[in-house]
C-alpha cells in the first residue's frame, strides 16, 4: 500500500512539474534532406506527389473463358524537386532559434534538417531533441503542402461491356 501511494504521489508530483514549456504548443517539424550542387549552393530535397497512367495486361473471367484485356491505371510516383535555401522566403536556423546565413554555410554531403510545417519556428519542444549543428528551415511554402488533386480517372474503354 504504501508503495502504490509513494508511486501515485510521484506521478503527482512530476506532473504539477510539467509546465507549458515541457509540452509542445506547435506541430512537429518533417525531417528531410538538405544538399549542395556543383556551385556550391544549398537546396533542400522536396518529394512531392504526382500521378502517371500505364497500360497494362490483365486477365478477366468472360463468358467463362479467360480473356486478356488491356486496361489503364493511374500511379502514383514520388518525385525529388530541389528548393534553394537562398531564395525568397526561406529562412534557416540553428537548433538553439539562431538565425544563420545561408551564404555562411558549408555542407559536403546529403544532410538531415528539420523543416517547419506551419511555415513558423519550430517549437522549442522538438528542438531540444535535435542534435547541435542541426540546420532548422521555415518557410511558407513548405507549410501545409499543397492539397494533391485527386488523380485522373482512367480513360473508358470504347469497346461495350457484356
Amino acid at each position: 500500500m504504501l508503495r502504490v501511494s509513494l508511486t501515485v504521489t510521484l506521478l503527482l508530483g512530476l506532473t504539477a512539474r510539467l509546465s507549458a514549456q515541457d509540452q509542445p504548443t506547435g506541430p512537429a517539424p518533417r525531417i528531410m534532406a538538405a544538399g549542395v550542387d556543383g556551385m556550391g549552393r544549398l537546396y533542400l530535397i522536396n518529394y512531392v506527389t504526382t500521378y502517371r497512367q500505364e497500360k497494362r495486361t490483365v486477365t478477366v473471367l468472360e463468358n467463362g473463358q479467360q480473356v486478356n484485356r488491356e486496361v489503364t491505371v493511374v500511379v502514383p510516383m514520388s518525385v525529388p524537386q530541389q528548393m534553394p535555401l537562398d531564395g525568397p522566403g526561406v529562412e534557416v536556423y540553428d537548433n538553439e532559434g539562431k538565425r544563420l546565413d545561408v551564404k555562411q554555410l558549408k555542407l559536403t554531403r546529403p544532410t538531415a534538417i528539420l523543416v517547419s510545417t506551419d511555415g513558423r519556428p519550430v517549437d522549442r519542444f522538438y528542438l531540444r531533441m535535435a542534435r547541435p549543428g542541426t540546420l532548422v528551415v521555415v518557410s511558407r511554402a513548405l507549410a501545409h503542402p499543397m492539397p494533391i488533386d485527386p488523380p485522373p480517372p482512367p480513360p473508358r474503354d470504347e469497346k461495350p461491356r457484356n
